[in-house]
């Protein structure tokens, strides 16, 4: 059972917002964490995560590229059955590093001795949204009727505009869950849960904003779990103003500059390789055959090996033979385009992720490009070789996809669900 706790957040707010951009969070109480491990009613055969508090520092500089946010990950964990490391898996952002781990046992008495994390985390692809991967990290095996606790400090590059996360950790029960997103008070910054009847907090005190969510007492988390998300809207350091996700168009900016306007260039000036025959739906499925049949790279048979701005000049990949997934995408454009079939670029998100809020402009959303004609109603996603006209890869099969360039004021996005089938001829 899941229970929001809006009193105790109230505090945990209060205690959180003062001062600068500087981590609020601390090592516990060492009686206070014992007491909590021998209050614990709840499954006592995995191990448990008595405290797991996330708290963001969201840095924004007139220079964007001088922002430097930052993930605090603080873990309490406990083991009723026997002295084993435990391992934990949580989100982090995409070029999240690891700049410090703090480590300590506390026994059954109160004892206080260091530890140390048994390896470095280990960072793998996957998370609710692409601009995420998952961090495992094994903690210490704590003594015996005792806690663990750690407190794990990531860099995160530049300002971070998104987060999303499960409300708990996969595999194990959580005491208590604290999300805290600390930004300046000229930033705004925006946050929602599927967790019903709970509301976030926010204050505001000596320059910072805080908004936070509490909750207690989270099962191992799972697909259909809640969620919770953050967004940062809009931010004025030193009256610069910045926007990354005022609206739909905003948040999808990078699409537009590293998909559509780069494509432009990217003929680098070279007549098209091919002129599909035919009219209608026979031309555009003579340019996707074409494109096809235009062998990818060797050795790269995932098309998610390739980000999907990872835009490059057409005409060398193809005398190169060293087409990506991506560059197919662009070559299928180049070749509709000089066709003149009206045609647009899609962003797709994997099927596999949870579903977007059309109401809730989310940056680094989505996967892949794929090309959309939509007089006949077919969305192509070259990099398949197994796919029929109007299939997309099975991973992508039921997802959404987002027409790019949005246009601006869109604050509510028309998602197109991805088929899950060959539409009919």
């Amino acid at each position: 059972m899941i229970r929001p706790v809006p009193m105790l957040l109230l505090a945990a707010c209060a205690l959180a917002a003062c001062g600068g951009a500087k981590s609020h969070t601390r090592f516990g109480d060492p009686a206070t964490l014992l007491a909590e491990r021998d209050e614990w009613r709840g499954d006592t055969s995995t191990p448990v995560v008595l405290r797991l508090h996330v708290e963001a520092l969201v840095d924004t500089r007139p220079d964007p590229s001088q922002a430097q946010s930052a993930l605090i990950v603080q873990l309490v964990a406990a083991d009723f059955t026997g002295g084993t490391p435990i391992v934990v898996s949580f989100p982090v952002p995409r070029h999240a590093k690891l700049t410090a781990a703090e480590v300590r046992l506390v026994d059954a008495a109160s004892l206080i001795s260091p530890g140390a994390l048994p390896g470095p985390p280990v960072f793998t692809d996957g998370g609710l949204d692409p601009e995420q991967r998952t961090a495992t990290v094994t903690l210490p095996a704590p003594p015996t009727g005792g806690v663990v606790e750690a407190i794990l400090r990531f860099t995160v590059p530049g300002t971070l505009t998104a987060d999303a996360r499960h409300l708990g950790l996969p595999g194990l029960p959580v005491g208590e869950l604290l999300l805290r997103y600390d930004l300046a008070s000229d930033t705004v910054g925006t946050f929602q849960t599927t967790l019903p009847d709970a509301r976030p907090v926010v204050t505001d005190k000596d320059g910072r904003r805080l908004i936070a969510l509490f909750v207690q007492r989270l099962a191992p988390a799972g697909p259909t779990s809640p969620l919770a998300r953050y967004v940062t809207v809009r931010a004025s350091p030193k009256g610069y103003d910045q926007t990354f996700a005022a609206d739909w168009a905003g948040a999808t900016a990078g699409y537009r500059a590293k998909v559509v306007d780069a494509a432009r260039d990217l003929d680098d000036g070279y007549e098209v390789p091919y002129r599909p025959t035919g009219t209608g739906r026979a031309q555009v499925l003579d340019a996707l055959a074409w494109v096809r049949g235009r062998p990818l790279r060797d050795g790269h048979t995932d098309p998610f090996d390739v980000r999907w701005d990872a835009a490059r000049k057409l005409p060398e990949a193809l005398t190169k033979n060293d087409l990506t997934a991506v560059d197919r995408v662009h070559l299928l454009h180049w070749v509709l385009r000089e066709a003149g079939v009206a045609h647009g670029y899609l962003m797709a998100r994997a099927a596999s992720r949870p579903p977007l809020d059309p109401a809730f402009p989310t940056p680094g959303a989505f996967d892949a490009p794929l090309i959309h004609v939509p007089s006949l109603g077919l969305v192509l996603d070259p990099a398949c070789d197994t796919c029929a006209p109007g299939e997309v890869r099975p991973s992508l099969r039921g997802g959404q996809a987002l027409a790019v360039p949005v246009p601006a004021g869109t604050s509510t996005a028309t998602f197109l669900t991805l088929p899950t089938a060959s539409p009919a001829p």
